[in-house]
């Protein structure tokens, strides 16, 4: 991805009726796309055990992130960060810390993958340890 996708996305918004969105954006959901061929996944996990690893995570991030979520969009990686709805774009965030222009970056919002053996194995370890899954 080059510097001009970045300052292109922001203005040229659509393309031949299609949206067009930066691939760190937190609102992209790839379940919309139809996919050809191909059977429908079901790839949400427990909500339960889903909502008990987001809470970890945010137990233990707390004020460095503004969020955690299951991603809609990741397939084999366990986790991504992505900016909020109309948040500046972190090249730009990061060029106007650079300049002196911005004093801090802003909170991202973690998505993850709760189908990946990281999470897995995390969400095993929260249930075997029970004073680990709520952080005081």
């Amino acid at each position: 991805m080059s510097h001009v996708d970045d300052f292109w996305v922001s203005v040229a918004n659509q393309y031949k009726n299609h949206a067009l969105k930066s691939v760190i954006s937190s609102d992209i959901d790839l379940n919309k796309i139809q996919h050809i061929n191909k059977e429908p996944e079901n790839v949400a996990g427990s909500d339960i055990s889903d909502q008990k690893i987001i809470n970890y995570i945010k137990g233990v991030l707390q004020d460095k992130i503004k969020d955690v979520r299951t991603s809609t969009k990741l397939t084999d990686n366990p986790v991504c960060l992505v900016i909020p709805e109309g948040a500046m774009n972190i090249r730009m965030e990061k060029m106007l810390i650079e300049q002196k222009q911005l004093n801090k970056r802003s909170l991202k919002i973690v998505e993850i993958n709760t189908q990946h053996n990281i999470f897995k194995k995390l969400s095993a370890y929260i249930d075997s340890e029970p004073n680990k899954g709520h952080l005081s």
